[in-house]
């Protein structure tokens, strides 16, 4: 049992409020606010919601359905909550996420016993020591973190038969709405966790449709940010020019409270959402969904979407497909990997391995994974990092989806553009940095989420959210996960790699 359901008041402090005879069954699915608004009156206090969490996750991650989102516990979050109890009897509020549970993927650093491990056995030992700048942002704000979160190994660049979601620290983890779907990854348990009422907000990162995969297979809000605007610094990155941190939660509002945190420039994201903000915007949307075609017929959500936001006010524009040009993608990817990850071994005294040679090694002497090849691990191995190879090759890439992009924005004068989540152009927008938001947009007739991707210029994070939080304001389709096991099933689509557009 990780935690008992009642409250040692001996770890709370002289000044900590006395255990609440309130009923904890709702709290799962509550949002930040509703969080907030009850302990500002009383009602919950933040060593009572760690508690519950901790419970629910004995009962449904680890028992019960077993999920498998959570990979490790802080044994230090009721001891933290108990001090921000403390702090708020005081009047000292850090910020709109004081006392609030968030989970961090397991490639985010932690100056405390939680480990920092990609998913990978090599880097099971002895915990970094240091926080990512993001996680001492959110411990300055107020927030607990939780624990760690269950990822596909090496930010999903393991093997080609290795299913989304799984790493050979933390096992599978499933999808609680139908527990024999795909839950995508590479940011894996950070959506299911959310998704699952394991804990409110969680942080995850992406390269490549870490952050919109997830967030759409599991029925959440992802966020993922303008490149740049948050530091990476404490992240054990997959590629260097790519990666950046993001948000999930169940509401906009929330992933927009925990954004707003992460900022290298921490600002109150919340305040600039508006419910009128579809009013006058002109929103793009692929031609390919003109009415009368196959793709109208096959979506009935994202038609129901489009219906919304015309409602709303916004002026609707088909939009031709963004090109891609990816010829020599997997040869950037592989020679950023060979990077960045024999950087990061190299720099870890613990790891049982100090380079590419060293990790495929350990992974064919492992017994975790035998199943699973590493052929993308090779691949980066037999690909070395070649400046000038590597820079041509990131210009090219970048430069020209860059210009696929904007002009699809200025020739059409949108203000943002939607899209379905798997796309050509979700994988186009996190190449080159551009922001995106991830809703839930309805169930399909096997009970799995649909999910509505929006899209827009550098930098306009805040106008999407906002556009986003409208849409959801009018069409809030975010479903609590039925653990729906379907044992006969076998005929699930599989996602693609987030990183590895197969359309």
């Amino acid at each position: 049992m990780l935690a008992s359901s009642s409250v040692d008041k001996t770890t709370q402090g002289e000044n900590a409020q006395q255990t609440h005879s309130v009923e904890l069954s709702g709290l799962a699915y509550k949002t930040v606010s509703q969080l907030s608004e009850d302990m500002a009156n009383g009602e919950l206090t933040s060593v009572e919601l760690v508690q519950f969490l901790l419970q629910r996750i004995e009962t449904l991650d680890k028992q019960g359905p077993a999920i498998n989102a959570v990979v490790e516990l802080n044994p230090e979050a009721l001891a933290i909550a108990a001090q921000r109890d403390n702090e708020r009897l005081e009047g000292e509020l850090r910020g709109p996420l004081h006392g609030i549970p968030v989970l961090l993927k397991d490639n985010i650093s932690t100056a405390d016993t939680l480990q920092t491990t990609a998913g990978s056995l090599a880097l099971l030992g002895e915990p970094v020591g240091y926080d990512a700048d993001v996680v001492r942002k959110l411990r300055e704000g107020g927030a607990i973190i939780l624990g760690k979160a269950n990822l596909s190994e090496w930010m999903g660049f393991r093997g080609t038969n290795v299913p989304n979601g799984w790493s050979g620290r933390g096992g599978k983890t499933l999808n609680p709405h139908v527990l024999q779907a795909d839950p995508c990854g590479s940011s894996t348990g950070s959506a299911v966790a959310v998704a699952a009422g394991l804990v409110p907000l969680s942080v995850g990162t992406e390269t490549n449709g870490s952050i919109n995969c997830p967030a759409f297979a599991n029925g959440v809000v992802g966020v993922k940010p303008t490149r740049a605007v948050i530091d990476t610094s404490g992240i054990v990155v997959f590629s260097v020019k790519q990666d950046t941190l993001g948000a999930f939660a169940r509401t906009v509002s929330d992933a927009a409270a925990l954004l707003g945190l992460m900022l290298d420039n921490p600002v109150d994201l919340t305040a600039a959402l508006d419910p009128f903000a579809l009013q006058g915007k002109r929103i793009g949307y692929p031609d390919r969904f003109i009415p009368g075609s196959s793709e109208w017929d096959k979506n009935p959500d994202f038609v129901k979407a489009l219906t919304v936001l015309k409602d709303a006010g916004a002026t609707l524009v088909p939009v031709a497909p963004v090109q891609q040009q990816f010829d020599h993608y997997f040869e950037f990817m592989a020679m950023e990997f060979n990077l960045a990850v024999n950087a990061y071994l190299a720099s870890r005294e613990d790891s049982a391995a100090k380079d590419l040679t060293q990790l495929i090694a350990f992974n064919d002497q492992s017994s975790e994974g035998r199943d699973y090849n590493q052929a993308f691990i090779e691949l980066a191995h037999a690909t070395p990092y070649d400046r000038v190879r590597y820079d041509e090759l990131w210009k090219a890439l970048y430069t020209f989806h860059q210009q696929e992009v904007d002009n699809t924005l200025t020739r059409n004068a949108v203000d943002a553009v939607i899209d379905v989540p798997i796309s050509i152009v979700s994988s186009v927008i996190p190449l080159i940095g551009y922001p995106s938001v991830t809703l839930p947009n309805g169930l399909d007739h096997n009970g799995l989420p649909t999910g509505l991707y929006f899209y827009g210029a550098q930098g306009s994070d805040s106008q999407l959210l906002s556009m986003a939080y409208a849409y959801e304001q009018l069409r809030p389709m975010r479903q609590n996960p039925a653990f729906r096991s379907a044992p006969q099933r076998n005929d699930f689509k599989q996602l693609p790699a987030p990183w590895v557009f197969n359309d």
